[in-house]
């Protein structure tokens, strides 16, 4: 691919899908041991939450949240800082289902909760608090800057 043929916009597009896509596929094993992730070959049903297949988690949401947040931080008033919209995104997503592939929020991880009950009260989330979802919502992350 030549530097001239590079479209941000489809290869945030395509990582997102990527993302979603293999969190579906994770879903069904997810909390399982090593000897199950041979049923992670394709989508079904199942796993911890009983999701029909290709449904995401709550990392996918969180994703989806952040892109829209670092996307359209470039396009909206600048006056809103991009981690404000995001924290916002993702009380969103916790209080109403906002980009979850049931409808609603569910295993949510508790560094989330935290964070979400952070940003009500105080406006920025807690710098001591991580886990893995964190990796998994950077997919547009790399590609923007």
């Amino acid at each position: 691919m030549s530097v001239n043929s590079f479209n941000l916009s489809d290869s945030i597009s395509e990582s997102l899908f990527g993302l979603l896509l293999c969190d579906s596929l994770e879903a069904a094993v997810e909390g399982q041991s090593p000897e199950s992730f041979d049923q992670a070959k394709t989508l079904r049903r199942g796993g911890k939450f009983q999701l029909k297949p290709g449904q995401f988690t709550d990392d996918g949401s969180t994703a989806l949240c952040l892109a829209i947040a670092l996307l359209g931080s470039e396009t909206d008033n600048a006056v809103i800082h991009p981690s404000t919209v995001q924290m916002n995104l993702y009380r969103r997503w916790y209080e109403s289902g906002y980009l979850s592939s049931t409808g609603e929020c569910f295993d949510i991880a508790k560094s989330d909760k935290l964070s979400s009950a952070d940003a009500s009260y105080y406006g920025s989330p807690s710098s001591h608090a991580s886990g893995n979802g964190s990796l998994m919502r950077l997919a547009s992350a790399p590609l923007l800057y």
